[in-house]
């Protein structure tokens, strides 16, 4: 990208460039509480019948292990 282009991304986004770029890459913390959270979201969605069961999954991309994180059963 070059300096040049570093001077062009801070000046079309903005600072702290990095924070912004993070942000706009919608990171997070725990991928476990990030599921969980996602999840409840979509629950929470008015168009989302209320009896409509959603999971919560977790790939491990090392691995190839997945991880239920929310049971849409249990919940």
């Amino acid at each position: 990208m070059g300096e040049e282009g570093f001077k062009r991304a801070r000046a079309l986004i903005g600072e702290p460039l990095e924070q912004k770029i993070l942000n706009w890459l919608d990171t997070f913390e725990d991928p476990r509480e990030e599921v969980k959270r996602r999840v409840e979201n979509f629950k929470d969605h008015p168009l989302v019948p209320p009896d409509v069961i959603a999971h919560g999954l977790l790939l491990d991309l090392a691995t190839g292990k997945i991880e239920v994180v929310v049971n849409g059963y249990q919940s």
